[in-house]
């Protein structure tokens, strides 16, 4: 893994991914915080598992104009399990708050379902005006699309798919199956003709099998992610294309009927392999304060 740096403009840190290590400094903004209206929050799981893609994908919406600074703050979601939870959660939630008030973010970009939805549910509670866009929503309307040519040559390459079967199936995430504003605008990120749909999709779709793996059955993880792959075969799909990276993590690993690709592999062509991710660097940064993260 590259080495990959981030200014942090909720935490003033400059921070330095580099395989399982870190490190951590405080920018000097001459005591005055940075301004930042929109924010890219690409989400834990993003800065685990392609901190370059991540740094890619920031400096191109930057360029653009439709972000203008990035965090690697957690959304909070881990702080509802284990010890200490109750009191750690509303204490981060209320720093964050604090944070994005001072900064005066307008809007927040995210990247991972997960993330959506627990800051929205955040913001309403606290009665915040500040706009949670999925990430997938702000590239579909900057016209991005992924080509019936483009899926047929990156399943050729490696001998990773059937490059014959030049078409996809969405598994949809969890989170976002009341709203649906990542499945649709994933979707429209793909010429019509590249797509099928599975049996369980959209608001019928099923858990990855993260959860069940959470909860300590990795027999039932096991059958669902199998169950996916079958169900992508059963439409004749050649791959299965997730907006989640722990969704993809997990059928990338769990299952071998299809291969698994994050629909951001496609659009700036790059390859993670699922299925040899470290599991060394764990991060979860949740404090505001510069130095080193908490882990879960």
């Amino acid at each position: 893994m590259n080495e990959q740096m981030f200014v942090d403009v909720l935490t003033d840190s400059e921070v330095v991914l580099d395989g399982s290590s870190y490190t951590c400094r405080r920018v000097d903004g001459g005591g005055a915080a940075q301004s930042c209206t929109s924010l890219f929050f690409p989400g834990c799981s993003f800065i685990n598992y392609d901190p370059g893609l991540a740094g890619e994908l920031f400096d191109d919406l930057r360029e653009r104009g439709l972000v203008d600074g990035v965090t690697l703050l957690c959304c909070g979601k881990v702080l509802a399990f284990g010890e200490g939870a109750p009191a750690a959660k509303p204490a981060f939630q209320e720093e964050l708050m604090g944070g994005l008030a001072s900064r005066g973010v307008e809007r927040i970009v995210a990247a991972c379902p997960n993330c959506v939805a627990e800051l929205e549910a955040l913001f309403r509670a606290e009665g915040s005006g500040i706009a949670v866009v999925p990430l997938s929503e702000v590239l579909a309307q900057a016209g991005f699309k992924v080509t019936v040519e483009e899926l047929a040559a990156r399943l050729g390459e490696g001998g990773r798919g059937d490059a014959t079967m030049p078409v996809a199936a969405v598994h949809d995430a969890c989170p976002d199956r009341a709203t649906g504003r990542f499945a649709s605008s994933v979707r429209a990120l793909f010429a019509p003709e590249a797509l099928v749909e599975k049996a369980h999709y959209q608001e019928r779709s099923f858990c990855c099998g993260s959860l069940a793996n959470a909860a300590g059955h990795p027999d039932v993880a096991q059958s669902q992610a199998l169950q996916h792959g079958a169900e992508a075969c059963e439409a004749h799909a050649g791959a299965l294309v997730v907006y989640c990276m722990s969704c993809a993590r997990f059928l990338g690993t769990l299952q071998d009927s299809v291969p698994v690709f994050h629909y951001l592999e496609l659009l700036f062509n790059k390859s993670i392999d699922w299925k040899n991710l470290s599991t060394d660097c764990e991060l979860r940064f949740l404090s505001l304060s510069p130095g080193a993260p908490a882990l879960p």
